[in-house]
This record gives C-alpha cells, structure tokens and sequence, in this order.
C-alpha cells in the first residue's frame, strides 16, 4: 500500500492504493479520490474512441450512484476520472482510511463486473482508483492533484502501439472481451458452481485437500467453461472480480465445515495486496481455524504485475497462517530466483511433465529433475495431469508423494468430505530448511520403496 497511480508503466488488472499520506486523517473534511480506466487506451485502439468515451460515461455513472447526492464526479481525459466527496458519510462506517478502500473496491468490483454497451459492442473496464482524505487546503488538493496524474491519451495509445497494437491485435482483444462478457455474464447471473478435485496421494489415495475449481451451470461444458473463458479475462486484466469470487466462496466452506482443508486458485495478477483482499483478510484474521485449512495457489501464467508485491503478499497469507501454492511449475513465469523470495509452501508441478513421462525414458528424467528441484523449494510437491492410474504410477516411480488428476474420480459437485470417505486427512504441511539432501528418485521403471 501507500503507492501513486502510476504513469510509467501499464499494469495488468486494477489496483487499489492510497496516496501517500499528508496528514493524520480525521472524521471531517474533504476527500479526492482519482479513478483511471486501465485499459482506456486499449478500447480506443481496438473499438474507437466513442466506445472508450462510453467506458468514462459508465464510470462517472457509478460514481454517482455511490456519492449518492454528497459528492461530484468530474472527467480529465486520457481515461481519468476525479472525485470530490464532500460527506464524510457517503463513505459509510469505520476509520477513514478503511472507508476509502473500501469505496474504491466497491467503484472498482462494481465496475469490473459491469457490462457496458456502447456502439453495438459489449465490453468491461479494468478500474484502477487512489485516494487522499482529506484533502482541506488549496496546497493539499493541490498535491492530490499531481498524484492522480497519468499520461495523456496519445502517450497512453503510443505505448499499446509499442506493445504491438495492430488489426490483428485488435481482432484478438475484442475476441478476448467477448469471451470475457460470456464470463461475467455468467457471474452475475449466479451461474458459475465450485466443484471440487481432490489432491491425493500416490501411495494409498488418502486425500491431501480438495481443490476447488468453477463450472457453469445449465451449459455446454466445452463452449461455456470457466476453464476456456477466463484466461481471455487475464489476457486483459480483468480477472480479479473472478478470483475474489471464488476465493470468498472456498472461505465460506472453511468457516461451514471445520474438518476439511480446500485450495482455490488466483491469477497472479490478484497477487498483490490492496483493497481487493481488505474483506478476505479480515474475515481471515479473525478465524485462525479456518485460515489454517486454507491454500491459495497462485496461477503464474502471466507474469506477476510486481514481483516485490507478490512476496510481500504471500508473507501476509503466511503471518495469517494460509498455506501458499504455485501452480504450474516448469511451464509458468515464475524464475527460480522469485521462487526463493516466495517460499511456497507447495509447488505444483505442469501437467505436461508427467504426461509426457510415459513417451520415453529421456522424458521420465525431465520430470524426475522437475520433481528434484522443486522438492528443494517446496516443503511439499503435488504433480499434476494424473489423469488415470498408468499416470499415477509413473508419478508414483518418480518418487511424488502426492498427485492431482481426473484418476479415482475426478470434480464432484457435491461436496466429497460430506460423506466423510474424502475429509482431508494429511497434516498441514511445515516449513523445512532448503538445501535438505532431497533423496533419489526412482526411475520411472522401479517401484518405488
């Protein structure tokens, strides 16, 4: 927290940060707020700039709604917007520099999630806002001011031009937003369903946890899938009101069932902390029971937004004693150098690893040195792709403990632990040095002892 929008570098998905601060708050006074539309420039290069100016329209239009009478919304271009809220109770209860964040997320969810119409197209934003409160003085708004700055629309266009902006860029982002108002269209209507996928183990099938995945209800599972639509919703940086989504929903099953562990996957553009996280992390804090049983597992397919925040979030998951998990390891963007400063607590290995271990023996020592090296990252590793039981055993050669895959069943609707034959029954997983002598795997022809 405590960071300025930024003009030099384009982030990928909204944020939520304060200014930095000038004085003590206090329960009167004036309070600046600056929203920017992140992805302003995209629209305008892939739709025009009447879909954009659209885009500025709907977000003055929430804005007003949420001032409710006892603020102003006012454009400055480039994507920009100000607001002036002159209330204090337009902010609702609790200290001031909650009620902040927790109006900026409320801007930024409600806008993300919200389909705009404009020129017969359809399309979201990705809200960024910041914040100054209160802003009394002419020199205090006036240094409000200079922290809301971003760059002017022909900077902001010249940089997704640099970036590789052309007709065949255009046509794959409106293809991306189309697949993405599919996705939240879905959402909102309360159709996408958690189902569940157990971890288990290799040796005797116990379950380690149960990972929580999405499906939609009422469609075609190849056409409508979660699994197909939402990585066009990261490709644009709109994936967040999904990830809170399902990790509020896999937070609810904790705090409703004591004896089960579940993990829920993030994009790594949800790993950062600001306002997006405020709701979890409370609700987090004040159960250290349901914490304990909880794994976020950080999909790394796009590159993190910010390494330095990225660690500086998995150290708060852990101080709350949340397990984290990297998903895709081998395939993903993380280097080994950021996996150090990450320290998960599970590595999950790319499926691809293991699916190809039964081709050959050159690539059975590609996942057996896989496994090695995140062993000595990980104080546990789950492989992936164990889609049926050969899977399971070359996994099981290779010396992994534990494994994920469509073999004994794959996601249930029903909630497995109810029936008491799938409650998680390993224990949580504990730190241990890195460097332990990691002990030799078996070739993928052995059994292993």
């Amino acid at each position: 927290m405590g960071q300025r929008l930024e003009s030099e570098r384009p982030r990928s998905g909204a944020s939520i940060h304060p200014f930095p601060p000038r004085r003590q708050p206090s329960e009167v006074g004036d309070f600046r707020f600056a929203f920017r539309i992140d992805n302003y420039a995209h629209l305008t290069r892939a739709y025009g700039p009447a879909v954009a100016h659209q885009a500025v329209e709907a977000t003055c239009d929430v804005l007003s709604a949420l001032f409710d009478g006892a603020g102003l919304a006012v454009r400055a271009g480039g994507g920009l917007i100000h607001g002036f809220l002159w209330d204090r109770s337009g902010l609702g209860e609790g200290p001031v520099e909650r009620a902040c964040e927790r109006f900026v997320q409320a801007v930024s969810s409600t806008l993300a999630t919200r389909a705009i119409y404009a020129e017969c197209e359809v399309v979201h934003v990705s809200v960024s806002g910041a914040w100054n409160a209160p802003a009394t003085d002419a020199r205090a708004i006036a240094e409000a001011d200079d922290a809301c700055e971003v760059a002017g629309l022909e900077s902001q266009l010249r940089a997704v031009d640099e970036a590789g902006a052309s007709e065949a860029w255009a046509r794959r982002y409106r293809a991306d937003m189309a697949d993405t108002v599919d996705l939240f269209a879905l959402l909102n209507e309360g159709r996408l369903a958690p189902v569940w996928r157990p971890v288990r183990s290799t040796q005797d099938g116990r379950v380690f946890c149960q990972h929580c995945e999405l499906r939609a209800a009422g469609c075609e599972e190849g056409y409508a899938s979660p699994s197909r639509l939402a990585p066009a919703a990261e490709r644009l940086g709109l994936v967040r009101p999904l990830d809170q989504h399902v990790v509020r929903r896999v937070v609810s099953e904790l705090e409703a069932h004591p004896d089960v562990s579940l993990s829920v996957s993030i994009s790594s553009l949800s790993a950062t902390l600001d306002g997006w996280w405020l709701n979890t992390l409370e609700r987090l804090q004040r159960r250290p029971d349901v914490a304990r049983r909880l794994i976020v597992t950080i999909t790394d397919t796009v590159p993190f937004p910010s390494a330095r925040e990225a660690v500086v979030f998995a150290r708060r998951l852990r101080e709350l004693r949340v397990r984290v998990a990297l998903d895709e390891f081998g395939a993903g963007q993380t280097s080994v150098r950021q996996l150090l400063d990450l320290a998960p607590d599970l590595i999950k290995i790319a499926p691809a690893f293991l699916q190809r271990a039964r081709l050959s023996e050159a690539d059975c020592g590609a996942l057996r040195r896989v496994m090695a090296l995140a062993d000595a990252l990980a104080p546990a590793v789950v492989v992936g792709g164990a889609d049926t039981d050969d899977l399971v055993d070359i996994a099981r050669a290779a010396g992994a403990r534990w494994h994920r895959g469509a073999a004994m069943g794959g996601a249930r609707i029903a909630r497995p632990w109810l029936t008491g034959a799938e409650r998680s029954t390993a224990a949580p997983v504990r730190p241990r040095p890195f460097g332990r002598r990691v002990a030799r795997p078996v070739a993928c022809g052995e059994e292993a002892s």
